[in-house]
């Protein structure tokens, strides 16, 4: 079975991941989040968690810097990291 994001009804938004928590614990409905944005809550017995088997969602990352700021060696080298793991995209 594949399953697709787009056979999910959206009821709503939020704008953090903690908004998305606390709705659940507050009994607003379910959703879908990363495993390691949840895993206190679902060691410590706060939320129910299960993984959706066969479920694969795809997102795109973005890095943001300050144009104006010179990078230390350190984030320097993060970039270039980056770059060399990222097939690159038209900006």
């Amino acid at each position: 079975m594949n399953t697709d994001l787009s056979a999910f009804r959206v009821a709503g938004e939020m704008g953090s991941t903690q908004a998305i928590k606390q709705a659940v614990r507050a009994g607003v409905g379910i959703s879908l989040v990363s495993k390691r944005a949840v895993e206190d809550e679902c060691r410590a017995g706060l939320l129910f968690c299960l993984r959706v088997k066969d479920l694969r969602v795809a997102r795109a990352f973005y890095l943001v810097t300050h144009r104006d700021r010179s990078r230390s060696p350190l984030a320097q080298a993060f970039v270039e990291f980056l770059e060399s793991e990222s097939p690159a995209e038209p900006s």
